[in-house]
Protein backbone atom coordinates (compact mmCIF):
# COMPACT_ATOMS: atom_id res chain seq x y z
CA UNK A 1 0.00 0.00 0.00
CA UNK A 2 0.98 3.64 -0.51
CA UNK A 3 0.44 6.04 2.37
CA UNK A 4 0.39 9.79 1.74
CA UNK A 5 1.83 12.34 4.16
CA UNK A 6 0.48 15.73 3.20
CA UNK A 7 2.10 19.17 3.19
CA UNK A 8 1.81 20.84 6.62
CA UNK A 9 0.47 24.36 7.12
CA UNK A 10 0.09 26.12 10.45
CA UNK A 11 -3.64 26.81 10.96
CA UNK A 12 -2.79 29.70 13.28
CA UNK A 13 -1.30 31.60 10.32
CA UNK A 14 -4.67 31.94 8.60
CA UNK A 15 -7.53 33.63 10.41
CA UNK A 16 -11.14 32.85 9.59
CA UNK A 17 -12.97 36.15 9.11
CA UNK A 18 -16.70 36.59 8.51
CA UNK A 19 -17.16 37.00 4.76
CA UNK A 20 -19.38 40.08 4.95
CA UNK A 21 -16.93 41.75 7.34
CA UNK A 22 -14.02 40.89 5.05
CA UNK A 23 -15.84 42.22 1.98
CA UNK A 24 -16.69 45.48 3.72
CA UNK A 25 -13.08 45.87 4.90
CA UNK A 26 -11.86 45.55 1.31
CA UNK A 27 -14.73 47.69 -0.06
CA UNK A 28 -15.93 44.83 -2.28
CA UNK A 29 -19.45 44.59 -3.72
CA UNK A 30 -21.80 42.88 -1.28
CA UNK A 31 -24.37 41.94 -3.92
CA UNK A 32 -22.05 39.86 -6.11
CA UNK A 33 -20.44 36.43 -5.90
CA UNK A 34 -16.72 37.01 -5.30
CA UNK A 35 -14.67 34.47 -7.25
CA UNK A 36 -11.04 34.63 -6.18
CA UNK A 37 -7.75 33.77 -7.85
CA UNK A 38 -4.18 34.03 -6.56
CA UNK A 39 -0.69 33.18 -7.75
CA UNK A 40 2.76 34.75 -7.70
CA UNK A 41 2.41 36.17 -11.23
CA UNK A 42 -0.91 36.43 -13.07
CA UNK A 43 0.97 36.23 -16.38
CA UNK A 44 2.19 32.68 -15.64
CA UNK A 45 0.35 30.59 -18.27
CA UNK A 46 0.54 27.42 -16.16
CA UNK A 47 -1.63 29.06 -13.48
CA UNK A 48 -4.51 29.46 -15.94
CA UNK A 49 -5.65 33.05 -15.38
CA UNK A 50 -6.11 33.65 -19.12
CA UNK A 51 -8.24 30.50 -19.32
CA UNK A 52 -10.29 31.70 -16.36
CA UNK A 53 -10.99 34.99 -18.15
CA UNK A 54 -12.02 33.04 -21.25
CA UNK A 55 -14.42 30.92 -19.19
CA UNK A 56 -15.89 34.03 -17.53
CA UNK A 57 -16.40 35.62 -20.95
CA UNK A 58 -18.60 32.65 -21.91
CA UNK A 59 -21.11 33.53 -19.20
CA UNK A 60 -24.21 35.41 -20.24
CA UNK A 61 -24.40 39.18 -19.65
CA UNK A 62 -26.77 38.62 -16.73
CA UNK A 63 -24.49 35.99 -15.18
CA UNK A 64 -21.40 38.20 -15.50
CA UNK A 65 -23.18 41.06 -13.75
CA UNK A 66 -23.50 38.85 -10.65
CA UNK A 67 -19.77 38.05 -10.50
CA UNK A 68 -16.73 39.92 -9.24
CA UNK A 69 -13.31 38.41 -10.00
CA UNK A 70 -10.85 39.23 -7.19
CA UNK A 71 -7.14 38.49 -7.60
CA UNK A 72 -3.88 38.93 -5.77
CA UNK A 73 -0.38 38.35 -7.10
CA UNK A 74 1.77 40.29 -9.55
CA UNK A 75 -0.76 42.19 -11.64
CA UNK A 76 -1.46 41.64 -15.32
CA UNK A 77 -2.52 45.01 -16.71
CA UNK A 78 -2.46 43.65 -20.25
CA UNK A 79 -5.63 41.63 -19.79
CA UNK A 80 -8.62 42.60 -21.85
CA UNK A 81 -11.39 43.77 -19.56
CA UNK A 82 -14.47 41.64 -20.12
CA UNK A 83 -17.60 43.66 -20.75
CA UNK A 84 -20.01 43.61 -17.79
CA UNK A 85 -17.48 41.81 -15.54
CA UNK A 86 -15.86 43.47 -12.54
CA UNK A 87 -12.20 42.47 -12.10
CA UNK A 88 -10.29 43.72 -9.06
CA UNK A 89 -6.53 43.13 -8.95
CA UNK A 90 -5.03 43.74 -5.51
CA UNK A 91 -1.44 43.15 -6.61
CA UNK A 92 1.22 41.33 -4.61
CA UNK A 93 0.32 40.64 -0.96
CA UNK A 94 3.05 39.17 1.25
CA UNK A 95 1.40 39.72 4.63
CA UNK A 96 -0.32 36.50 5.72
CA UNK A 97 -2.94 38.33 7.81
CA UNK A 98 -3.97 40.42 4.81
CA UNK A 99 -3.99 37.29 2.66
CA UNK A 100 -6.37 35.75 5.22
CA UNK A 101 -8.65 38.78 4.89
CA UNK A 102 -8.68 38.49 1.10
CA UNK A 103 -9.25 34.71 1.09
CA UNK A 104 -12.08 35.18 3.61
CA UNK A 105 -13.74 37.78 1.38
CA UNK A 106 -14.00 35.27 -1.47
CA UNK A 107 -17.20 33.27 -1.84
CA UNK A 108 -15.29 30.71 -3.88
CA UNK A 109 -11.62 30.36 -4.74
CA UNK A 110 -10.69 29.07 -8.20
CA UNK A 111 -7.46 27.27 -9.04
CA UNK A 112 -7.45 26.68 -12.83
CA UNK A 113 -3.85 25.46 -13.18
CA UNK A 114 -2.95 23.27 -16.14
CA UNK A 115 -0.38 21.48 -13.95
CA UNK A 116 0.07 21.63 -10.19
CA UNK A 117 2.29 19.53 -7.93
CA UNK A 118 0.26 20.50 -4.89
CA UNK A 119 -1.66 23.79 -4.95
CA UNK A 120 -0.72 25.81 -1.85
CA UNK A 121 -3.18 28.65 -2.56
CA UNK A 122 -5.99 26.10 -2.60
CA UNK A 123 -4.98 24.94 0.88
CA UNK A 124 -4.69 28.51 2.18
CA UNK A 125 -8.16 29.41 0.90
CA UNK A 126 -9.67 26.32 2.52
CA UNK A 127 -8.07 27.23 5.87
CA UNK A 128 -10.09 30.48 5.60
CA UNK A 129 -13.35 28.54 5.09
CA UNK A 130 -13.48 29.36 1.40
CA UNK A 131 -14.59 26.46 -0.82
CA UNK A 132 -12.66 25.82 -4.02
CA UNK A 133 -13.47 25.39 -7.70
CA UNK A 134 -10.43 23.39 -8.73
CA UNK A 135 -8.87 21.89 -11.83
CA UNK A 136 -8.73 18.11 -11.77
CA UNK A 137 -4.91 17.98 -11.88
CA UNK A 138 -2.03 17.16 -9.52
CA UNK A 139 -2.83 17.19 -5.83
CA UNK A 140 -5.90 19.41 -6.16
CA UNK A 141 -8.49 16.56 -6.22
CA UNK A 142 -7.08 15.31 -2.90
CA UNK A 143 -8.15 18.59 -1.29
CA UNK A 144 -11.21 19.51 -3.34
CA UNK A 145 -13.85 16.84 -2.80
CA UNK A 146 -16.58 17.49 -5.36
CA UNK A 147 -19.78 18.82 -3.74
CA UNK A 148 -18.15 18.59 -0.28
CA UNK A 149 -15.32 21.13 -0.15
CA UNK A 150 -15.96 22.57 -3.61
CA UNK A 151 -16.23 21.51 -7.24
CA UNK A 152 -13.85 20.04 -9.81
CA UNK A 153 -13.56 20.72 -13.54
CA UNK A 154 -11.40 19.68 -16.50
CA UNK A 155 -8.47 22.11 -16.63
CA UNK A 156 -7.99 21.68 -20.38
CA UNK A 157 -11.52 22.82 -21.24
CA UNK A 158 -12.72 26.39 -20.60
CA UNK A 159 -16.30 25.21 -21.23
CA UNK A 160 -15.90 22.78 -18.31
CA UNK A 161 -14.56 25.66 -16.22
CA UNK A 162 -17.50 27.84 -17.26
CA UNK A 163 -19.90 25.10 -16.17
CA UNK A 164 -18.04 24.91 -12.87
CA UNK A 165 -18.51 28.64 -12.40
CA UNK A 166 -22.24 28.20 -13.08
CA UNK A 167 -22.33 25.54 -10.35
CA UNK A 168 -20.80 28.13 -8.02
CA UNK A 169 -23.39 30.75 -9.00
CA UNK A 170 -26.19 28.26 -8.40
CA UNK A 171 -25.13 27.48 -4.83
CA UNK A 172 -26.94 29.17 -1.97
CA UNK A 173 -25.25 31.13 0.80
CA UNK A 174 -25.97 28.23 3.19
CA UNK A 175 -24.47 25.67 0.80
CA UNK A 176 -21.31 27.75 0.33
CA UNK A 177 -20.98 28.20 4.09
CA UNK A 178 -21.25 24.44 4.64
CA UNK A 179 -18.64 23.76 1.97
CA UNK A 180 -16.43 26.34 3.68
CA UNK A 181 -16.77 24.53 7.00
CA UNK A 182 -16.04 21.22 5.28
CA UNK A 183 -12.98 22.76 3.63
CA UNK A 184 -11.43 23.96 6.88
CA UNK A 185 -12.19 20.69 8.68
CA UNK A 186 -10.60 18.70 5.87
CA UNK A 187 -7.34 20.66 5.85
CA UNK A 188 -7.19 20.74 9.66
CA UNK A 189 -7.41 16.95 9.58
CA UNK A 190 -4.91 16.31 6.78
CA UNK A 191 -2.46 19.22 6.96
CA UNK A 192 -2.03 20.01 10.66
CA UNK A 193 1.72 20.17 11.51
CA UNK A 194 1.24 18.12 14.71
CA UNK A 195 -0.46 15.35 12.77
CA UNK A 196 2.15 15.46 10.00
CA UNK A 197 5.07 15.26 12.44
CA UNK A 198 3.56 12.19 14.13
CA UNK A 199 3.14 10.51 10.75
CA UNK A 200 6.80 11.15 9.92
CA UNK A 201 7.91 9.78 13.30
CA UNK A 202 5.83 6.68 12.67
CA UNK A 203 7.29 6.33 9.18
CA UNK A 204 10.90 6.54 10.37
CA UNK A 205 10.25 4.15 13.25
CA UNK A 206 8.78 1.68 10.80
CA UNK A 207 11.80 1.97 8.50
CA UNK A 208 14.24 1.52 11.40
CA UNK A 209 12.34 -1.49 12.72
CA UNK A 210 12.48 -3.12 9.31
Amino acid sequence: TIDTIYYPLNPDDFNTIDKQVAKKSLKLPLNKVIIGFACEDLKNPRKGFATLLKALSLLSKNEREHVCCLTFGKENREIDQIHDLEIIQLGTINNIKIQSLVYSAMDFFIIPSTAEAFGLTCLEAMFCKTPVLGANVGGIPEMVIDQHSGFLFDSTDHFSMKNGILRVLNTTHVERAQMGENSRNLVLSNHNPDTISKLYVGLYKGVLND
